[in-house]
């Protein structure tokens, strides 16, 4: 925004002093416009106290409508200065001719940003507030601090001829001289593209609204595409571990909900129904030895019938055939071996595959715990991750799909409150803010509509110009 509003002041000084033919009252014009914008940064310490990201397009929108009062002031003087040749009679006949109609344009424009003050998005309403401050303040810059510094510019050249603004007026009268044919070809014109309206439509995808060629967006395009899920989540908050359960049960039932991340998966449902299980166990595995005893191996002989005996289990499945020929490859090998070599593989298969059965069974003695889990037994951050200091449990609720599409978060969101209306997170914080917004533009639209309509009323005390002004 900071560069938008460099590069908008540059450009605005650039045509104002293309469109005049001088320099002087065009910078002067600029100058009070500053100085406005001064009063402007004053005007929000006191009245809001801080930018948002809305009301920093605050510079660009001053630049951008605030220069307008300058622009019809100073041309206004610079023709009748050089029919009057006297530079504070051209001040007083600018400030009456055009005083009004700028103090009208402004006041109407202010009141239409005012306007969305009125509404309930905080971004909105404090631009509007930011934004109508500012117009007026540039009013007063151009109607004071602007005839000032030209009077005090020009009181010494009164006889000297000054920049005459672009004439556009002797370009557009064979325009005027139909008028009939004008407003015909103005109304079928803005038919042509009003009719635009049908395919307009509200993005609410935030990423939209970031540059091309982002790392983080590239990367959550890909995650949705491969993954078909998003990175956000919804939250809920459960009283009690048994309550945690019961609400992940029920947000895994409903369509749109991918996964339900929390610390009820960790605990057991019916902890006193497994715990004669788990005590069996303990005591059985309670007398293991810590190395496996030396097992008897059966004659090569009667492995090999064995092994025959499976391949004619397999024969006829085309599937397994890969297996039959295993089997008969071990077979092969068994009869080649010498018999000494034979045994002595054989004992060192089975002693292996019994050392590693009991590793695993003393590992399942360990962990068979006859008392119920705690959350102590859990890693320190992951219990503080999930569980609050008063006790109640977070559950994080992933959603399918595109979550930034705004009618799947639409679907997503109602389904997580069917189920917890008190659930937040950002994809219902999103959602919420990107429909409020976007009825507050609306909301402020047709506010403003009313206010400019009563003010040029009064000002004009005519409907019928009224209603031609608008």
């Amino acid at each position: 925004m900071l560069e938008a509003t460099l590069l908008s002041l540059a450009g605005v000084a650039c045509l104002f002093i293309a469109g005049f033919g001088g320099v002087r009252h065009p910078l002067m014009a600029v100058l009070a416009l500053l100085i406005a914008m001064a009063w402007s940064f004053g005007y929000i310490t006191l009245g809001v106290g801080h930018l948002n990201i809305l009301s920093m397009a605050f510079g660009v929108i001053l630049i951008g409508l605030g220069i307008d009062f300058g622009i019809h002031f100073v041309a206004r003087y610079l023709q009748l200065h050089n029919e009057l040749h006297d530079c504070r009679q051209a001040l007083v006949q600018t400030a009456r001719s055009v005083g009004p109609g700028i103090v009208t344009g402004a006041a109407t424009t202010a009141a239409a940003f005012f306007m969305a003050g009125l509404t309930e998005f905080t971004g909105v309403a404090e631009l509007g507030i930011v934004a109508g401050g500012g117009i007026l303040l540039c009013l007063v810059a151009a109607l004071t601090i602007l005839p000032a510094m030209v009077f005090l510019s020009d009181q010494h050249h009164s006889y000297k001829p000054l920049p005459v603004p672009l004439d556009l007026h002797s370009w557009m009268a064979p325009i005027f001289r139909y008028p009939r044919l004008l407003l015909l070809a103005t109304v079928a014109g803005s038919l042509v593209l009003g009719s635009g309206i049908s395919q307009l439509w509200y993005d609410h995808n935030l990423l939209n609204l970031q540059p091309e060629g982002l790392e983080s967006v590239d990367l959550e395009k890909k995650l949705l595409n491969e993954s078909n899920q998003s990175v956000w989540y919804a939250l809920s908050i459960a009283e009690s571990p048994e309550h945690g359960r019961q609400l992940k049960q029920q947000f895994e039932r409903q369509p749109t909900v991918e996964r339900v991340e929390s610390l009820a998966g960790f605990f057991p449902a019916d902890p006193e129904d497994k715990h004669p299980l788990i005590s069996r166990i303990h005591d059985r595995l309670a007398g293991l030895p810590e190395r496996p005893p030396r097992i008897p191996v059966d004659p090569p002989a009667h492995l090999g019938r064995v092994l025959a005996g499976a391949q004619e289990l397999l024969a006829g499945n085309v599937r397994m055939l890969r297996t039959q020929r295993q089997l008969e490859r071990i077979r092969d090998s068994l009869r080649r071996m010498p018999l000494a070599e034979c045994y002595e593989r054989l004992t060192e298969y089975q002693q292996r595959m019994a050392g590693d059965l009991l590793s695993r069974l003393h590992t399942l003695r360990t962990i068979a715990n006859p008392e119920p889990p705690q959350l102590s037994d859990l890693p320190k951050g992951l219990v503080a991750r999930f569980v609050g200091q008063d006790g109640r449990h977070l559950l994080k609720i992933y959603a399918k799909g595109d979550i930034w599409d705004m009618e799947a978060m639409r679907q997503f969101v109602a389904d997580v409150r069917a189920v917890d209306p008190r659930a937040t997170g950002n994809p219902l914080q999103t959602y919420e803010a990107s429909r409020q917004m976007k009825r507050s533009y609306e909301q402020a639209a047709w506010y403003a509509l009313v206010a400019v309509l009563a003010m040029l009323y009064v000002d004009f005390r005519s409907l019928r110009f009224t209603l031609l002004a608008m």
